[in-house]
């Protein structure tokens, strides 16, 4: 779990260099099941004030990771955990983050595949227009922005993807279903990269 501090330390090793982010454990439950009790936290002002000062938290976070070079890439409500016995606000994982490196080099696992479907809204068009090695910290300021949207007024928004393959020719347009197909695709594979729509 990331907390809104981190700490984290680079080492040198011959000629790579390691990034390491150590954290805290926190017992914490993700912002969505507080979702399930309001259904949207801006219906007075003590909640607003409370989502004021959740999301000023997970800003800091992302402005440390960024500042290591590190998109977090999954920022939701899912993703956002919040513990109410020390009012701190963290980071549920971290293993879909993706580090870039100084040489323009970037190492990262896919996004998990229930996240990475075209109809999520928290999918910003960087996702699908550029490769991953070209992700910069808008990745996490779209699904920021989709959060706290999500988060004030419990309504989210026509996904990109899904916008996307309405406008896109049918040679570009992803299946309906992601299959893995064992003999001609892997599933480290980057994700297609579609053209702009006009």
């Amino acid at each position: 779990k990331v907390s809104s501090i981190v700490h984290s330390f680079s080492e040198r090793i011959g000629n790579s260099t390691s990034l390491v982010v150590v954290t805290e454990d926190a017992r914490a439950l993700p912002l969505s099941h507080y979702l399930t009790i309001h259904s949207f936290l801006g219906a007075t002002n003590r909640l607003i004030s409370a989502v004021r000062s959740i999301f000023s938290r997970v800003l800091v976070t992302l402005y440390q990771l960024h500042k290591a070079g590190i998109l977090l890439r999954t920022v939701y409500p899912d993703n956002i955990l919040l513990n109410a016995g020390n009012l701190s606000v963290t980071f549920g994982s971290v293993y879909d983050c993706q580090e870039i490196l100084s040489n323009g080099r970037t190492f990262y696992l896919p996004l998990p595949k229930n996240f990475a479907h075209y109809s999520n809204p928290f999918l910003p068009p960087e996702y699908f227009h550029e490769s991953p090695g070209k992700f910069t910290p808008a990745f996490d300021v779209w699904q920021f922005g989709m959060s706290l949207l999500y988060v004030i007024t419990g309504f989210l928004p026509v996904s990109y993807g899904s916008e996307l393959m309405k406008h896109l020719d049918e040679d570009f347009r992803l299946p309906k279903e992601h299959h893995v197909q064992i003999d001609s695709s892997n599933p480290l594979d980057d994700p297609p990269v579609y053209p702009r729509p006009i």
